[in-house]
């Protein structure tokens, strides 16, 4: 991995754009975001943020395209870098950097609390201060300083100080009861890839999102069977099931049993 900052700046006006950029940025934001949509060379979306009510620090590789909107009350930092060894990786929608002895696999997006944001606000000052003066020693110094805020991605927990993005997502799937959204639909509020929050999930609850989602879909059916009068068609449509098969083959694969042996048995 290395990382060559170019040009470093704030930026506190309204402005909404589309722009592709070669080099990889290293952004902190405080506030004013509308939207932000991240889409590969080739069109295909990375990510998308809107609106996020915490502080955050993201990382994008080079050769993106990104559209945003920020309202008058805007307030971030670009760190415009060159990077070597920094890139997107589809298959688990994080960023990767090789380092040179390991790999990780980062998020895209690191929410933060005010207070280290301000701190990391310090870093990204510092940083511009040092890029409008280029002599050798503070190219030097502006490399490292801007390394370390890639280093700030490299731990795999999110600041206690933010509102757990872990929980919000468990809320998101728990207020899902008709189960008509995916998880990546339910993780887009918490500002990390849905690789990254699935670890964190697994960590906190001791389960996958993925079962934990199964388990509380499996008991609204049954509650629906027990204390209700619908038919199994009533039913797959009020878990989200477009067709009454995948509720007997989603009974099968869970209980191993049919709709029909489930109001016999109980």
């Amino acid at each position: 991995m290395k990382i060559t900052p170019v040009h470093c700046g704030s930026y506190e006006f309204a402005q909404t754009a589309s722009q592709h950029a070669e080099r990889g940025y290293v952004l902190l934001s405080f506030f004013g975001l509308e939207y932000m949509r991240l889409y590969t060379a080739s069109g295909q979306l990375m990510y998308s943020l809107r609106k996020p009510d915490y502080p955050y620090l993201q990382l994008l590789p080079g050769n993106f395209r990104i559209d945003f909107s920020y309202s008058g009350q805007r307030k971030n930092w670009v760190a415009i870098c060159d990077m070597e060894g920094v890139y997107w990786q589809e298959e688990t929608r994080e960023v990767v950097i090789d380092c040179d002895d390991c790999r990780l696999n980062v998020p895209i997006v690191l929410p933060l609390t005010m207070q280290r944001a301000l701190k990391l606000e310090g870093v990204f000052q510092r940083i511009t201060r040092l890029l409008q003066q280029q002599t050798p020693l503070n190219l030097f110094a502006a490399r490292q300083l801007t390394t370390s805020l890639l280093a700030e991605f490299s731990c795999d927990t999110v600041d206690p100080g933010v509102t757990d993005p872990v929980q919000r997502f468990k809320n998101a799937i728990d207020a899902d009861r008709e189960y008509r959204q995916t998880l990546e639909e339910l993780n887009a509020g918490t500002g990390l890839s849905l690789g990254h929050i699935r670890r964190l999930f697994v960590r906190q609850f001791l389960i996958d999102p993925g079962e934990y989602r199964a388990r509380g879909r499996l008991q609204r059916i049954l509650d629906l069977f027990l204390q209700t009068e619908l038919t199994p068609k009533e039913i797959a449509a009020q878990v989200g099931m477009c067709h009454v098969t995948y509720l007997h083959r989603f009974l099968a694969r869970h209980m191993g049993v049919s709709p029909g042996e489930i109001r016999r048995r109980y």
